[in-house]
């Protein structure tokens, strides 16, 4: 283990594991992880959630950070350092009065971007740091701009404006080489703090994250037992007891195994992890929401639907130009083959009806079931 330096590590729990649990966890759970964080002198940073504008949905505690709960909060783990994160697109520094309540409580404050959106972000950071609190910008969707020279170069306009910048592997798609080559390409852009936040789509956020710190990342994230949006983040007990295993850290590790053991009922219960969707996500870099919605309808088969996306992603028109069809007079009538299950369910009666009526015309609204008519 070759890490040169002493790195911070920010436990994202509440806030990236509210994905699952709609920002609300039990007061007992609240309780016990805070107090396993103020335990542990190996965390220095701990996230109690987002700092969101009002919503019509139900969200909890964690969505919102209600200054009792950060108070609560201060109460129980009186040694850390509080984050909170708010979403830059839907934040402006006109309505940044949302945290002005959070000065005495928050240290830092950490900015969704996209990477569209950096420039723009920045004045934001800039009205955040007039209020007295450290800046974080996680630069989003890694994957797609880690190979980007102009980019990378473009980033020395962020230099010594905020305290950190994270690099996010939204995807969980970077493998550890690139990891390496695309922290090391920032380090000699800019001076400025580097973190790397990892998603484990390909089971890479270990490695990924070990990789970042050898090459020079200051700070990097991790979640009870990996919960997280999609696939999950970086484990911490996973982490700290290889780090423990190769005598970089040295801590108890019963100090983690009661909260370990809370939050595996609620993987138990909400399944969070790898799954052939986040692997796919992962390996073609894709949005893994568009992913599973596209998977879960049934209609398309999974080539179908990474070509598809991938299309989507590089701008591409997947459509095929084909003639409009004229119903010609040996065909009545035309039937029309959707992508459900129900076509293969009902196969026999298709084949009947057909069998019957040969001068029907059947068109395939997808590719997915068009091997069930094949001669």
């Amino acid at each position: 283990m070759n890490i040169k330096n002493r790195f911070k590590v920010l436990d994202c729990t509440l806030r990236d594991g509210g994905y699952y649990t709609n920002w609300n966890f039990d007061k007992s759970f609240l309780v016990e992880y805070l107090k396993t964080m103020e335990s542990m002198d190996a965390i220095d940073i701990v996230e109690l959630g987002y700092r969101s504008t009002q919503t019509t949905s139900y969200f909890g505690e964690c969505f919102y950070c209600p200054i009792y709960f950060m108070r609560e909060a201060k109460d129980i783990a009186p040694s850390k350092k509080f984050a909170i994160m708010l979403n830059e697109k839907d934040i402006s520094a006109n309505n940044l009065d949302i945290i002005d309540d959070c000065i005495g409580h928050i240290d830092i404050v950490r900015l969704a971007v996209s990477p569209s959106n950096l420039d723009r972000s920045l004045l934001l950071a800039r009205k955040i740091k007039e209020k007295g609190f450290k800046v974080a910008i996680n630069l989003m969707y890694a994957s797609q701009w880690a190979t980007d020279q102009q980019f990378i170069t473009g980033l020395k306009n962020v230099d010594k404006k905020i305290d950190y910048l994270y690099v996010v592997d939204s995807y969980g798609s970077m493998h550890p080489e690139e990891v390496s080559l695309l922290v090391k390409g920032i380090n000699n852009t800019i001076s400025t703090s580097i973190g790397f936040h990892g998603h484990n789509n390909l089971e890479l956020a270990l490695i990924n994250s070990l990789e970042a710190l050898k090459s020079g990342c200051g700070i990097v994230d991790v979640t009870v037992s990996g919960i997280g949006r999609g696939a999950g983040n970086l484990s911490l007990e996973l982490f700290f007891t290889y780090l423990n295993s190769k005598c970089y850290f040295n801590f108890n590790l019963n100090k983690i195994s009661k909260i370990v053991k809370m939050t595996k009922k609620l993987k138990d219960h909400y399944k969070w992890g790898v799954s052939y969707p986040y692997i796919i996500s992962g390996a073609y870099s894709l949005p893994q929401a568009k992913v599973m919605e596209w998977i879960a309808k049934e209609r398309h088969d999974i080539n179908a639907i990474v070509n598809s996306l991938q299309n989507q992603k590089n701008n591409v028109l997947d459509n095929v130009k084909l003639k409009v069809f004229n119903k010609s007079p040996q065909f009545r009538s035309v039937l029309i083959i959707g992508g459900g299950n129900t076509t293969k369910r009902y196969m026999q009666a298709i084949e009947n009806y057909l069998d019957i009526n040969n001068d029907v015309a059947v068109i395939h609204a997808g590719c997915r079931n068009l091997e069930l008519f094949d001669g």
